[in-house]
């Protein structure tokens, strides 16, 4: 009796394992990695018949990166928070300092990051600004 359930035991575990192993191999192009993104908008600022949206991107799991993302259309994101709208420019953050003002300069269809001089206990303004 104990041997026919040892068998059953050992059985039912390796259904379990194969099982696991082809839903892991069949869902490749769903499969996200084992930490996602944190994807914000932050805000939107409209100028020429365009509507820009700014983007905050936080990757990483211990050492995270901050990461500022412009588009020309409301953003849509996978269920791995990929994006599935052209970026029209992205820029790390420096997270040693304070982020004073963000710049919009649609006729390159990128921005410019104006930090304070050294790090504040304040929180970063993420406001686009018309330059």
């Amino acid at each position: 009796m104990a041997r026919i359930k040892l068998v059953v035991a050992v059985a039912a575990v390796a259904v379990a394992v194969l099982s696991l192993r082809a839903c892991w191999n069949a869902d490749l192009e769903h499969r996200c990695p084992l930490t996602t993104d944190s994807v914000s908008i932050v805000d939107a600022l409209s100028t020429n018949n365009t509507d820009y949206h700014l983007v905050l991107r936080i990757s990483g799991w211990h050492d995270k990166v901050e990461i500022l993302e412009l588009y020309d259309q409301l953003p849509t994101f996978d269920q791995c928070r990929g994006s599935t709208t052209p970026m029209l420019y992205g820029e790390s953050l420096e997270l040693s300092q304070t982020v004073k003002q963000i710049y919009l300069v649609p006729q390159q269809q990128r921005f410019e990051i104006d930090y304070a001089p050294a790090r504040l206990n304040i929180d970063n303004n993420l406001i686009l600004t018309l330059r």
